[in-house]
Parts: structure tokens; C-alpha cells; sequence
């Protein structure tokens, strides 16, 4: 019978055995006290007496040397109760042999299926990494499809806007052509019709202004188009409002110089927002242009009083009057410009005073305790009719009825 490849021998076979291994080393079995109770031990085996049987190699007793056989000598029972313990020991030897086969069987087992798991891992693991491998070249396709399907949309894209660029600059360009063509036609034709009508315009001016015509029809053109009698300061006096301004006058320089001054009274009338001349007068002192002249003169004496002159040869040389007068304190008080002169203690000056009928400048020379005593230097301002008057000497006009 054999177990994991360990031959368990019948009794006969194991005194056969016993009796080559001692014949080997040359002892004798009948002698041999321990040979006898090994015989009795193997004539009296116990149940659970296992022989092994080990496989002996073909040597003879001379070819094994006195060490060897001791070394053999010494494995072998030298009593009874040896014999026993060796029959134990053989008993439990094949479990022992059987137990670490298991263990071992088991280990090799334990470690085949680690491996085979691990392979298994490795396995998985390469097919998860060839899958994953796989899905990121699957996306990296996908998005390079993508991207060159995004691309060709935005190329089609560009390409579609630049070909309706193209078409609306091509339209552009023709309704631009079209319009200059049509420009072109309407420009000639105003400038033609301009041309006519200044002809026509111009014939019937020279028609008006040269046979003097006065009529209803006249009348009627005139109020659509202006007939130019005479042109003051830029402004155009129609032929109706020179005859107008025409009857009961003889005289033609006093037609001329009527109509002059109404133009300068219009503009000034229209510049102080006021309805008459007469408001004029009243606020015609404090305008510069009326009164260039006198402000100019007041303010040069005014200069050379400042830098050292003295101001009574300087007053009656340029001054239209000068005059020294007492103003006593209740007077003061009543004077539009008594505050300014309230202030001046001796030797002080104002400043240039504008009342309605010039230009003043005051010097105190005393002063008392109830009065004072003032000089002062004059220039006459100009009135608003006597602007109107010169200007219509000095006005130069254009005339197209004389």
C-alpha cells in the first residue's frame, strides 16, 4: 500500500529487511541481543505499527566503513520500549508526512491561486487600462471630429459672411453709382433752373428798377421775391419800402438819408430791446459803441491822472469842463454817486462816475466837517440821435435806383 508515494510493508518483508541491514553490517541475528527484540517487537506489532520501507541501495557490508555502520547501528531500537517508541514513531510519521504534504499542498494551492488572482489583477488591470487607452483615443477622435466639424462650420461661416459682405458692398456700390447718376442728373438740373430763374430773376429786376414800375402785378411779385432798392451795412431795402419811403419826398439825398437812419434806429432799437428813440436817450450813455469817443477820452485823463499828471491841467486839457464845487452833507446824501464821495479823503480820486449826460471823475481838494469841496473833469456822452445823425453821414450804401 502506498501513501504519497511511502510503501507500508507486511511483516514478513519487514524481517526480510531487517535482516539484509544487519547482515550488511555484519552483525548476527540470534546473537544479537537487540536483533532479538526487534524480531520480538516485529513478531508482537502493536495495531498502529507502521513499517516504512525505504529503498536500499545495492551495498554490501565491506562497502559501507565503521562510522557508517554506527551511524546505521544508531537508527536502529536497542529495547523493548525503543522499539515501541519507534513503532510510535512510525506510526506518526506518515501523518506528519501526510499533514506537512497537505500544508504544503495547501500552500502551493493558496500560492497558485494568489497568482492566478494576481494574474488575474494584471489581467484586469491591462484590460481596464487598454479600455480606458481606448475610450480616451475613442474621445480624442470624437473631439478631433468635433473640432474639425467646428472648424468646417466656422470656415462655411466665414466664408457665407464674406460672400454677403461682398454682395452687400457690391449693392452698396451699385445704389452708390445709381445715386451719383441721379445726383449728377438733379445737380445739373438745379444748376440749370438756378441759372434760368436768375436770368428770369434778374430781367425782371432791371425791369422793375429801370421803368420805375409801380403796379398791383408788381406789387404781388414783390411779396415772393425781394426787388433790391439799396443795400446799408449788409442790409437789403426792398424797392416797395423805398417808394414808400419815397412819398412826399423831393429831395433824393433826403430820401437816401431817411432811409439810413431808419435802418440805424431799427438796429439799435432791436440791440436794447426798447420801442423808441426816447428810451434810447435813457440808457445810450452806458453803450459802447455809441460812445467810443467820450469813454475813450475819460478813460486816457483817467490814465494820465493815475501815472502823476496833475489833475487840473490834465482836466482842462482834456476835459470838455471842469469845475470845483462844495457838496454839503444832506446834498450827499441825495447824490446817486454820494457814497463814492462819502470815502475820498484829501487828494483822493474816484473812479470814472457814469451819470445820464457824461462821464466824471472826482478829486477831493477840501473837506469839512459838514461839507465837502470836490473839483472834478467832464465828457459830454454822446445821445442816441446824435449817433443816428452821424451815422447817417458816415453810413456808405449801395443804391440801385439812383
Amino acid at each position: 500500500m502506498n501513501i504519497d508515494g511511502i510503501q507500508r510493508l507486511s511483516r514478513e518483508e519487514v524481517e526480510s529487511r531487517r535482516k539484509i541491514v544487519l547482515g550488511m553490517i555484519g552483525e548476527d541475528i540470534e546473537n544479537n541481543k537487540t536483533n532479538s527484540f526487534v524480531m520480538d517487537s516485529v513478531k508482537k506489532p502493536s495495531a498502529k505499527t507502521v513499517v516504512l520501507a525505504l529503498p536500499l541501495p545495492l551495498t554490501t557490508p565491506a562497502m559501507l566503513g565503521k562510522q557508517q555502520q554506527e551511524e546505521v547501528v544508531k537508527f536502529l531500537p536497542k529495547d523493548e520500549k525503543q522499539a515501541e517508541e519507534y513503532d510510535a514513531r512510525q506510526m506518526l510519521l506518515p501523518k506528519q508526512q501526510l499533514n506537512r504534504k497537505e500544508r504544503e499542498d495547501q500552500e502551493i494551492r493558496e500560492k497558485v491561486t494568489r497568482m492566478k488572482e494576481e494574474r488575474q489583477r494584471k489581467i484586469e488591470n491591462e484590460k481596464r487600462v487598454l479600455s480606458e487607452k481606448a475610450e480616451l483615443e475613442r474621445r480624442e477622435k470624437e473631439r478631433i471630429a468635433a473640432e474639425a466639424i467646428r472648424e468646417e462650420g466656422l470656415k462655411r461661416a466665414q466664408e457665407e459672411r464674406q460672400r454677403l459682405q461682398a454682395m452687400r458692398r457690391k449693392k452698396i456700390l451699385e445704389f452708390l453709382q445709381s445715386l451719383k447718376l441721379q445726383l449728377e442728373e438733379v445737380i445739373l438740373l438745379i444748376m440749370v433752373s438756378f441759372f434760368v430763374f436768375l436770368a428770369i430773376y434778374f430781367v425782371f429786376i432791371s425791369s422793375v428798377l429801370f421803368f420805375k414800375l409801380n403796379g398791383g402785378v408788381v406789387r404781388f411779385i414783390e411779396r415772393l421775391f425781394i426787388v433790391p432798392a439799396i443795400v446799408i451795412n449788409g442790409k437789403v431795402i426792398d424797392y416797395k419800402s423805398f417808394l414808400d419811403l419815397q412819398e412826399n419826398q423831393v429831395d433824393k439825398k433826403e430820401t437816401m438819408r431817411k432811409i439810413i437812419s431808419s435802418v440805424v434806429e431799427k438796429d439799435l432799437l432791436q440791440k436794447h430791446n426798447v420801442g423808441s428813440v426816447a428810451d434810447l436817450e435813457n440808457i445810450s450813455v452806458w453803450d459802447y459803441e455809441i460812445n467810443r469817443v467820450p469813454v475813450s477820452r475819460i478813460r486816457n485823463i483817467k490814465k494820465k491822472i493815475d501815472v502823476g499828471g496833475d489833475f487840473i491841467e490834465v482836466a482842462k486839457k482834456y476835459g470838455e469842463d471842469l469845475k470845483k464845487t462844495d457838496i454839503s452833507a444832506a446834498d450827499m446824501n441825495l447824490l446817486e454817486y454820494g457814497d463814492k464821495l462819502k470815502v475820498l479823503n484829501l487828494g483822493d480820486r474816484t473812479d470814472i462816475i457814469t451819470l445820464k449826460d457824461g462821464y466824471y471823475i472826482f478829486m477831493c481838494s477840501e473837506k469839512y466837517n459838514d461839507k465837502i469841496s470836490v473839483s472834478y473833469v467832464y465828457v459830454k456822452a454822446k445821445t442816441a440821435q446824435e449817433y443816428i445823425n452821424q451815422a447817417v453821414e458816415e453810413t456808405s450804401y449801395l443804391s440801385f435806383v439812383e
